[in-house]
């Protein structure tokens, strides 16, 4: 299975990645570029995927949304790993009060819906998309502090560790040459499973109105303003549904093949 799906979500990824980062050469207009004589065309030679209510291109604003979209998840990705491993390392090295009063603040984290959370403090620091990123931030990180941290304490007192220790290393020294190296396989397979979770936030909380404003391209809303249009032109709606289905996708079974890469036990049997 993983010679199917391996190629799939990197192609996908790929294509993705090249399109956000390339929007500004290949989307064929500005994304913001009104045109009220030509809205609610259908698809043609010079708007291959047709016009929205405002006569934007389509097919622009989807390239542009993937930008928005795949920045708001890479910051999400770079600030969750920063702070749980920050913390879960710290945790685990450290051990003792440092370590029960960090875990008490991750649990205190964990106790509320990670959604629940995210509306709280957009709420406490108002709509945009950075207070979204910081949101989807503070709602996550302390996930992966507690995998770091477990993983740190089974380290901490393997024989070679110890070693490294006594010889000498510093506490930064293990973690860079001993504890990171075995996180970084663990951490990929849960990161590559919440990218697309992350991504559904994203485009939830915009299109709820409390991430990018509008007329910012992003897939959120895109759906969102397409809402009274679904009978007159359906494809407003479907076509930015369709581009965070197969991201969410894409994300998700990179993050099955690594799972079955870096954990055996949990490998799907083949069929």
């Amino acid at each position: 299975m993983n010679r199917i799906r391996i190629p799939l979500a990197v192609t996908l990824i790929v294509v993705l990645v090249l399109a956000a980062i390339l929007a500004p050469w290949i989307a064929p207009y500005a994304p913001d570029e009104t045109d009220l004589a030509n809205r609610l065309q259908s698809p043609s030679t010079t708007h291959w995927l047709g016009t929205d209510h405002l006569g934007r291109d389509l097919l622009s604003r989807l390239i542009w949304g993937a930008r928005a979209s795949l920045a708001a998840v890479a910051a999400i990705l770079a600030l969750v790993l920063t702070i749980g491993c920050a913390v879960g390392i710290t945790a685990g090295l450290v051990g003792g009060w440092v370590d029960a009063f960090l875990m008490r603040v991750c649990e205190g984290f964990m106790t509320v819906p990670t959604l629940v959370l995210a509306l709280f403090m957009i709420g406490a620091l108002g709509t945009g998309l950075v207070n979204v990123v910081v949101a989807i931030t503070l709602s996550h990180w302390a996930y992966y502090a507690r995998l770091v941290r477990a993983t740190t304490i089974s380290l901490r007192n393997i024989d070679y560790v110890v070693a490294a220790r006594l010889a000498g290393l510093t506490r930064f020294g293990v973690m860079r040459r001993h504890v990171m190296p075995i996180l970084a396989g663990q951490l990929a397979v849960l990161a590559s499973l919440d990218l697309g979770h992350w991504m559904l936030h994203v485009a939830g909380l915009s299109f709820l109105g409390l991430g990018l404003a509008p007329p910012a391209p992003e897939w959120g809303i895109m759906i969102n303003d397409a809402r009274p249009f679904f009978r007159v032109a359906p494809m407003l709606i479907l076509l930015p549904g369709a581009a965070i289905l197969l991201t969410v996708l894409a994300f998700n079974l990179l993050g099955d093949a690594l799972r079955d890469r870096f954990d055996p036990a949990m490998a799907t049997p083949p069929s």
